[in-house]
């Protein structure tokens, strides 16, 4: 009876063994080894991208060599828990999914993994795109009339297009909005995102200069502007006055200016500003040996050049106007029964006619106290 048993036991045993010998231990597969991941954009625009390496896996381990690849995909992969938007010192994780139980079952394998813990660093700074460096600004009209265009050089984002919130009308120191867009995308932003770029602003105050502008203020006019007007006027004298035989200038002298510049709320054609030249005129004729009166020469429209200097058309003028056919009319005045002149005995004539008459529409000052 006992030997029955013995044997059994030994056959048990045998089987046992061969058992063990048939089933190896399964072999340990590390996916964090398959796994690459990339970090690349710009710091606040950053972006993660990562692979899993299915046939370096099932190439490494002969115990995989028949499994199917698409079978490996549906069960082991992962997501980063953020993975775009990132910004230098952004901490972020691969979180394995993983639902292996078949497979390591089948082919004898045992899947080891951990997730990865990454800090963002050594994303660059975004380059910034200001499409105001692409403006090109041109001018026209003098000031306060002066008119200006915008265009756009190339950009390596396309053609940008520019609107201002006054483009007309301007003098230097006016402050206009000039607003960029692109006239098919519209928002700049987008498109700079587009290509890379970060939109520093769509917007900018610009400050209008560059405008030769018509003279507002008596101190603009130059000592070299006011010694070539007094010459030209006395030019302008003798041009204009008729003078007898019996009649002479002993001497002409600058006396003084009134200068009057348009009001901005006026609604006048008349010229932006008017220079008058003040001459006191020493004469004699036949009669009177001696007398003195005023003419006046006005320039129009006096222009203070970007570089400092002044210009006006000095062939067109004004002068007093009067006569004798009639009376004495307008600005002429007699001396004696054969004798009349056109100007003015005092100063006060011109004023009252050049000057307050005109101050609806015009500011003025002078040289003359009081």
């Amino acid at each position: 009876m006992k030997k029955p048993l013995f044997i059994g036991a030994v056959i048990f045993s045998l089987c046992v063994a061969g058992c063990s010998v048939l089933k190896p231990e399964p072999q340990e597969i590390n996916l964090n080894d398959y796994l690459t991941y990339e970090i690349s954009g710009y710091d606040g625009d950053g972006r993660v991208e990562y692979s899993l390496d299915y046939e370096e896996i099932i190439d490494d381990y002969e115990n995989m060599e028949d499994c199917n690849i698409y079978t490996l995909k549906n069960l082991i992969d992962g997501s980063w828990t953020q993975n775009y938007d990132l910004s230098n010192g952004d901490k972020i994780s691969f979180i394995w999914e993983v639902y292996p139980t078949s497979i390591e079952e089948e082919y004898n394998v045992v899947f080891d993994y951990d997730d990865v813990e990454v800090t963002v660093d050594h994303l660059e700074a975004k380059p910034v795109f200001d499409p105001f460096d692409y403006m090109e600004v041109s001018y026209s009209g003098i000031a306060p009339n002066g008119t200006i265009s915008i265009s756009s050089s190339a950009s390596p984002i396309g053609t940008i297009n520019y609107s201002a919130s006054s483009s007309y009308g301007l003098r230097n120191g006016d402050v206009i909005t000039v607003t960029a867009y692109n006239s098919t995308n519209g928002d700049l932003e987008y498109l700079a995102d587009d290509y890379g770029y970060q939109l520093t602003s769509d917007t900018i105050e610009y400050t209008v200069e560059g405008f030769d502008e018509y003279i507002t203020t008596m101190s603009d006019i130059t000592d070299e502007a006011l010694s070539m007007l007094q010459e030209q006027a006395v030019n302008a004298f003798y041009a204009s006055i008729n003078y007898g035989s019996d009649e002479t200038v002993n001497s002409i002298t600058y006396d003084g200016m009134y200068f009057m510049c348009k009001r901005a709320e006026s609604t006048s054609w008349g010229a932006n500003n008017r220079c008058y030249i003040i001459l006191k005129i020493n004469a004699s004729n036949s009669n009177i040996a001696n007398f003195e009166y005023y003419y006046f020469v006005s320039y129009e429209d006096l222009v203070l050049l970007n570089d400092g200097t002044v210009t006006v058309n000095t062939s067109l003028y004004n002068v007093p106007y009067g006569s004798s056919f009639f009376g004495v009319t307008g600005a002429a005045f007699q001396v004696d029964n054969d004798h009349y002149y056109v100007g003015y005995q005092d100063l006060n004539g011109i004023f009252m006619n050049e000057v307050q008459n005109n101050l609806v529409d015009y500011t003025y000052e002078t040289t003359y106290e009081g």
